[in-house]
């Protein structure tokens, strides 16, 4: 995963861009709530890890096609809006 960028939908407290981040890739976190996303910066900065985590809806995500090598979404799936 070295060198790769990772995107971890509905990442809440951002378990899943933790526990992969040893492997080397750059991770992003997306989640619907605000709350979720600063226990996950709060853990993050307390590991010294650098991951990116932003509060918004993955219906709303404006990343560009192909900006990530990774995409997951653990768990998340009954919450999207089909």
């Amino acid at each position: 995963m070295e060198g790769q960028k990772g995107l971890d939908l509905g990442t809440g407290t951002g378990v899943l861009p933790r526990n992969m981040y040893r492997y080397g890739a750059e991770w992003t976190g997306t989640d619907i709530s605000p709350e979720q996303i600063e226990q996950a910066k709060i853990l993050a900065d307390a590991s010294n890890m650098k991951i990116e985590f932003q509060a918004v809806p993955a219906e709303q995500l404006t990343y560009k096609g192909e900006s990530f090598d990774i995409i997951t979404a653990c768990q998340c799936f009954w919450y999207f809006d089909h």
